[in-house]
């Protein structure tokens, strides 16, 4: 953009709005127009302001007619512009402060009724730069930035500055009275502090004293010996770990020392939260301490000590093709085959063998000599193999025709134990790691003393400890070994993983041992007296240890036992319940009730006595992917890009039925919903499916079927009951219209006339011919196809639940198809879709954890309600041998519930308990899952058991118990009392983004960073971010002292090969060889030189509401100071991307400054390719925070409006542009 004479003249007369004009030129820059718009906008606004003058600013690059502006983007600008704001809602205090606001709040000063998120957005955004001189008794009339001061004039200012704003807090903030959103008075007490920071202050609440009981103080407070703290339901005992570690931070322990082990990843991020929001921590100091699971805890040993960088699998889509990919170097193959869908029955004894240490030699014995292959079968196989080939395996019709199911389940059951070592050799060899094997691998490492002196973890924390396993057991107690202070939260009581290997006896032991202090929390803050009481008398005599829990709530209704004769009978009852508390008021909203089931198997009869009776639910945890209509829709249109094969049908069994032309119509699901076809265009489709299916069904009267007295009925019993070879002469006999390659014109030959449904086909049979000249991966496939239904433009642009669920979905789908690719190929269609086919039935819809449920009834296993409350809970269900399950020796057997076993006897499994005592033990663990769903309770708990259809027998699990039930019918819920209503969760949460996705994925795309970074979808050319992630591990190895300082081409190539070769790059390694390979000159010009203080550290800046990460690469000395060193690629794509990088570390540099007091010299960008160092000094500049905080405006708005110019080269096919590419 030209400097014109209206920059010049702004220039000398308003520096204010010249610094707004290189703000505008900027936001140019990065091509972020709309923002430049709302800029250049606002910059004419206060310029009339101040002059009083009417003028027009014309800028060149705003002529286009057709950009516009939105409210929304007009308040995304910089914060400067709205100085005058403040003077409009507060009286002008000049002698007091000067204040910046980013956003309007003069509505605010004409409605009294301020909300809780009005003085949110109002102290979120009081950042405090720069004072009047005379404030502070220095010379001059303008403003002065506090980052122009020296460091002893900042101290004072700071502190003038921070006096100041807790003087305006009290007299301004707290004065006020506040109000919800429909305009009830608040209760609520907020208190809030001035914050010092480098060259400002800021706002942030105090969050209230907490108070804590007589034993959760102790707990807290006790640092003596190793500590036990024995928490039952409703006990508070997440807030005694926050407490402990805020005590132990105030008693001068380092936070960078801190260990805290949660469950899951959900539980770790919740904590994080609680910190932020709870406690008076500061960010960086949160930042320091590390929050995780046990596995992210493990991996990050695997990366600081392995000498070798590892690949975990981190979902098990990858797992199971990773073990299909090497399949047949397992033994998978000849007598021992196995189908690609059938991988998941050898991961789960793989995973048995791993969590329980098993004997394999003595396992392959004890099979070899019960367990072998008849002579008949193992002939057959070779003959099968000789005429067919080693990639082909007999159909399940004909192993049963000649009677060898028997056979082919032994030799597999051989082989899987045969296998394991050769599994556990095959991830060391190619670098993988799966969950278990990060564990092993983790325990090995933390086992040489060496490598565990150089753990920084001093002051260990571990939650949830009644569900540890033994490999994590043995890698607790090496942590133990080197602790200062080591603390075990967890409840006995609770334990109900034993199917992960979960033992509470370790946690029991603990509590026992004299070397362990054991502080029990007694109180429940959860559950009325009531539900207490009956809990209580439920598990007292099943426990090891005494421990007796008491309420500190009131007593308000019994607990209620409702009995059924049948489901049928059950669901009704529980739909009249919750129906009947709500429209009487008892409940306020449908969310209060959670109705908990053993487990999710059969239970779509009452979700549809729900639906009948228009009762909202939420189901949780439930495997659904496959039945959603955009699932099914990208699974027929990945089938109609296969090569024609009518036969297909018979490689998919039951329920392949739909995969079919019908399956472009309403016949199977709502697909009308993707494809919009006309109804004429439907009824035509399944004309000539019927027509074909009918034909099959006919003809197969000349064919003589493998049982003759099965009647075949329909095409897919005859795919049931007729030999492969068969089939293949019957579908060619009768043929198949094939209108994948039909023209336009051969189309509406067949009675399609709609545009659409002609344009739609067109487009489909155009990309499928393109298909054999021009290569396309999988994924670009998947994305040409989304692209040609314009399904993906309707969901981005709704903002309703059922979009994102669909976007979601999608987006998973892309997921997967990458795991693929990366693993198996790229270009394997067919390979695809099979797996794809087989594979989605075992995932469940993204949204089940994010669904907006605030105002539905919760529907969920008993596992999945751990760690959760309602005031109102349904445990459903309760019979005599499903819940809770009863111990059968036929779970041992080789076939349960039709599925196979391959049983290991308990003697082959160390940490196996003995066969003598599974039974007592199996049971003991249902009597908890019981237990674990009642304590969810908080007012209202009802037990709905199902009687046995002879007799009117309580189940046996609540025999002994019917005194303290009061029966009911589902009528009597009118004498029930009204429940307190949950309140809403508080959104007021951080979210964690990137600096580099916000600063370039952002800018670049707004649409573009949504679809990867938000919704999740998979780019299918960008592998930047995998090139970039192995680019750090070399880094990071390099200036490691703990493996080698004395680096040469030999050695540094090696490591660069090492790191290269992997399971999830499967093209351009030569040229990425030779990328890295130059870090060898790199090495001999810079590296060996640099004085490293740390590498690979992460920082943090907190801006508006969210938590914006990054990772320096290097911190090396510099003088006095330190200078901060990124290593980047030339990015062909990226305008100035040098410019970028070095903003990127002033954003690095800020944050840094944030959490140590250090001063930050230069900035140094090392190009790669270039084989170039770049050298620039920073400079704090206010312009840099306020950049970066209006673009987060920007995503917090969910502002992701598509690309306004033209991209040449789409990376989602052009799904993201919104001009068509030329």
């Amino acid at each position: 953009m030209r400097e014109s004479s209206v920059f010049t003249f702004l220039k000398s007369k308003y520096r204010n709005l010249y610094d707004l004009c290189e703000v505008m030129e900027k936001l140019i820059v990065v091509r972020k127009y709309h923002l430049a718009m709302a800029t250049a906008k606002a910059i004419l606004d206060l310029f009339c302001k101040q002059t009083d003058r009417n003028l027009v600013l014309t800028i060149d690059v705003f002529n286009d007619s057709s950009l516009t502006l939105s409210e929304r983007e007009m308040k995304s600008v910089h914060k400067i512009l709205f100085t005058y704001i403040y003077e409009d809602y507060f009286e002008p205090i000049e002698q007091f402060l000067k204040v910046d606001y980013e956003y309007d709040f003069t509505f605010l000063g004409h409605n009294p009724k301020i909300t809780n998120d009005d003085i949110y957005l109002i102290i979120n955004n009081l950042n405090v730069n720069s004072i009047a001189p005379r404030l502070v008794g220095l010379e001059g009339d303008e403003l002065i930035q506090l980052e122009d001061l020296g460091a002893e004039d900042k101290r004072n200012v700071l502190d003038f500055i921070e006096g100041n704003i807790n003087e305006f807090i009290k007299n301004h903030i707290l004065t006020l009275r506040l109000f919800d959103s429909e305009g009830n008075p608040l209760n609520r007490q907020l208190n809030f502090e001035a914050v010092k920071k480098i060259d400002y202050c800021k706002i942030r609440e105090i969050p209230p004293d907490v108070e804590l009981d007589e034993h959760q103080e102790r707990a807290v407070k006790y640092t003596e010996k190793p500590l036990v703290i024995n928490a039952g339901p409703g006990a508070g005992k997440t807030r005694v770990i926050i407490e402990r570690v805020c005590h132990l931070i105030s008693e001068g322990v380092d936070a960078e020392s801190i260990l805290v082990i949660t469950f899951t990843n959900k539980a770790a991020e919740e904590l994080r939260e609680r910190f932020k929001k709870d406690t008076k921590l500061e960010l960086n100091t949160i930042s320091q301490m590390r929050i995780s699971t046990i596995h992210s805890f493990c991996r990050a040993i695997l990366q600081e000590f392995s000498d070798i960088p590892y690949n975990l699998l981190k979902r098990e889509s990858e797992r199971n093709l990773f073990f299909n990919k090497h399949k047949h170097e397992l033994g998978f193959k000849g007598p021992a085959f196995l189908r690609n869908y059938e991988s998941g029955q050898v991961l789960k004894k793989y995973d048995e063998y791993a969590l329980f240490e098993v004997d394999s030699e003595g396992l392959i014995d004890y099979i070899e000599s019960k367990f072998q292959p008849s002579g008949e079968y193992l002939e057959y196989i070779g003959d099968y193999y000789a005429s067919h080939g080693e990639n082909m395996y007999p159909s399940k019709k004909e192993i049963k025709q000649h009677h060898f199911q028997c056979d082919v389940y032994k030799a597999r059951y051989l082989q899987i134990a045969k296998s394991y070592n050769d599994w556990i050799d095959l991830m060391e060899r190619e670098h993988v790691c799966d969950q278990n094997y990060l564990l092993i691998k983790a325990l090995e490492i933390l086992s040489d003393d060496d490598n565990l002196k150089r753990v920084q973890y001093t002051n260990i924390l571990i939650d949830e400890f009644q569900d540890t396993d033994a490999v994590q057991m043995q890698i607790f107690e090496r942590l133990k070994g080197k602790s200062d202070t080591y603390t075990v939260v967890g409840d006995a009581d609770q334990s109900i993983y034993s199917f992960r290997a979960a033992n509470p006896k370790f946690f029991n032991d603990y509590a026992k041992s004299d070397e362990f202090e054991n502080k029990v929390l007694v109180n429940n803050y959860r559950s009325t007296a009531e539900i207490v009481d009956f809990n209580e008398k439920f598990i007292r005599e099943k426990r090891e240890a005494k421990k007796d829990l008491r309420t500190v709530n009131e007593s308000k209704m019994p607990v209620y036992l409702l009995e059924n004769h049948g489901s049928d009978e059950e669901y009704k009852g529980i739909a009249y319940i919750i129906k009947n508390l709500k429209d009487s008021g008892k409940i306020s909203k449908y969310s209060d009730v959670c109705v908990l089931f053993r487990s999710h198997k059969d239970k779509k009869d009452i979700l549809d006595e729900f639906d009948r009776q228009d009762i909202p639910y939420y189901l949780k945890g439930i495997d659904d992917l496959i039945y959603q209509d955009e699932v099914k829709a990208m699974l027929a249109l990945l089938w109609y890009m296969l090569p024609f094969d009518p036969t297909r049908i018979a490689y998919y069994g039951d329920g392949g039925q739909w995969i079919n032309l019908s399956s472009f119509t309403d016949k199977y699901y709502e697909a009308s919903k993707v494809f919009k076809l006309s109804a004429r265009t439907m009824d035509i489709l399944n004309d000539i499916e019927s027509k074909y299916h009918a034909n099959v069904v006919r003809i197969k009267n000349n064919y003589e079927a493998l049982d003759s007295t099965l009647k075949s009925k329909s095409i897919m019993d005859v795919v049931r009951d007729y030999a492969d070879d068969v089939l293949d002469e019957m579908f060619a006999r009768v043929g198949s219209i094939d209108i994948s390659n039909y023209s336009r014109d051969e189309l509406m030959g067949i009675g399609i006339t709609d545009e659409h449904d002609l344009d739609f086909f067109e487009d489909l049979n155009e990309l499928k011919s393109s298909l054999a000249e021009v290569r396309m991966t999988s994924l670009q496939i998947f994305y040409e196809l989304l692209k040609i239904t314009g399904y993906s433009d309707e969901l981005l642009s709704r903002k309703d639940f059922d979009a994102k669920k669909a976007s979601l979905n999608l987006a998973l789908i892309s997921e997967i198809i990458s795991d693929y690719e990366n693993i198996m190929g790229k270009y394997d269609l067919i390979g695809l879709f099979n797996y794809l086919y087989r594979s989605l039935k075992y995932y469940s819809c993204p949204i089940n954890e994010e669904e907006d449920n605030s105002q539905k009834v919760h529907i969920m296993t008993v596992h999945k309600a751990k760690g959760l409350e309602y005031p109102v809970v349904i445990t459903a269900s309760i019979k005599d041998r499903s819940f809770p399950l009863t111990f059968s020796k036929q779970r041992k057997d080789h076939i349960f519930n039709n599925n196979p076993v391959y049983p290991t006897p308990n003697r082959f499994l160390k940490y196996k308990i003995s066969e003598d005592l599974e039974a007592q033990e199996f049971n003991r663990e249902e009597e908890r899952v019981v237990y674990v769903a009642n304590t969810r309770a908080e007012e209202l708990l009802i037990l709905s058991v199902v009687l046995p259809r002879a007799g009117i027998f309580i189940p046996g699990v609540l025999k002994g118990y019917e005194d303290d039930l009061v029966k009911i019918e589902p009528s009597d819920v009118i004498d029930m009392k009204k429940v307190t209503s949950h309140m809403i969760a508080d959104t007021n949460l951080f979210n964690q983004i990137e600096f580099e996705s916000v600063l370039d994925d952002y800018l670049v795309c707004p649409l573009k960073y949504n679809l990867e970074n938000n919704l999740k979808f998979k780019n299918p050319k960008n592998i930047n971010k995998f090139i970039d992630s192995k680019l750090r591990v070399v880094i990071n190895r390099l200036h490691n002292d703990k493996f080698m300082t004395d680096w040469d081409r030999e050695s540094i190539e090696y490591l660069v090969s090492e790191v290269i070769r992997s399971y999830s790059f499967s093209s351009g390694e030569k040229a990425l060889t030779e990328l890295f390979n130059n870090f060898t000159e790199y090495w001999n010009d810079y590296g060996k030189n640099f004085d490293v203080v740390e590498t690979a550290f992460n920082v943090s800046l907190e801006v508006a509401g969210y938590d914006i990460n990054g990772v320096i690469d290097l911190i090396v000395r510099d003088g006095d100071g330190v200078s901060l060193v990124h290593f980047i690629r030339t990015r062909d794509s990226m305008r100035n991307y040098h410019s970028f990088y070095m903003d990127l570390l002033s954003y690095y540099a800020i944050a840094l400054k944030e959490r140590m007091d250090v001063e930050v010299e230069n900035l140094i960008l090392y190009v790669l390719d270039e084989a170039k160092l770049y050298e620039k000094e920073f400079r704090p500049n206010e312009f840099t925070h306020d950049y970066l905080e209006s673009v987060v405006e920007c995503i917090s708005s969910n502002d992701y409006s598509k690309h306004l110019v033209n991209c040449d080269n789409c990376e989602f096919c052009g799904l993201t542009c919104q001009v068509e590419r030329q």
